[in-house]
């Protein structure tokens, strides 16, 4: 449930108010955010309901930020290089 958290923030709500609202702990609610639990159907309809977004929005992961997608093709430049001077490095030895 990616998208959780972005539409709580966007609510204007915290870990500690979302969680009191819906009657779970801190922990859970971040559990659910980070994609490691899965709510119960029931748990999703109260946070769509309280955070004012369709359901879907919550399960469907959000869209990538322009920073995100900065970041990533950075990462992924760098492991492209990384990857070229290892295979150089493997061919210089193998030459030897």
């Amino acid at each position: 449930m990616r998208g959780s958290k972005r539409a709580r923030i966007e609510a204007g709500f915290t870990l500690k108010s979302t969680a009191k609202e819906l009657g779970v702990s801190v922990v859970t609610l971040w559990r659910w955010e980070a994609g490691k639990q899965t709510p119960s159907i029931e748990k999703i309809g109260e946070l769509a309901r309280l955070y004012g977004v369709p359901i879907r929005r919550l399960i469907k992961p959000p869209r990538p930020t322009r920073y995100e997608i900065r970041k990533s093709e950075t990462l992924e430049d760098n492991q492209s290089v990384s990857g070229a001077i290892q295979g150089e490095i493997r061919n210089d030895a193998g030459q030897s």
